[in-house]
């Protein structure tokens, strides 16, 4: 069987990736719970987005409605806006 070791780019000695096999270094990967936090920022940055983008596209069609109403207002109609 091909034994593959991880290497420590950087870290220091005693890390839980350093001197094992990949298989082991993968689970030991996906036990730890420190990527969770970027997930979590992930979705929340992708909530604002879709926030910011709703807000932005309503305040777009306020601001098209006005300036409709301004344009009809110096073309002349008498309509209220």
């Amino acid at each position: 069987m091909l034994s593959m070791r991880c290497r420590c780019w950087g870290r220091k000695p005693n890390k839980p990736y350093e001197d094992r096999d990949m298989k082991e270094a993968i689970v030991a990967f996906f036990k730890e719970e420190d990527g969770l936090t970027a997930v979590e920022y992930a979705i929340a940055g992708a909530l604002v987005v879709g926030g910011a983008v709703v807000a932005f596209d309503n305040l777009g069609q306020s601001v098209n409605t006005r300036i409709e109403c301004l344009n009809d207002a110096v073309m002349g109609s008498t309509v209220g806006c």
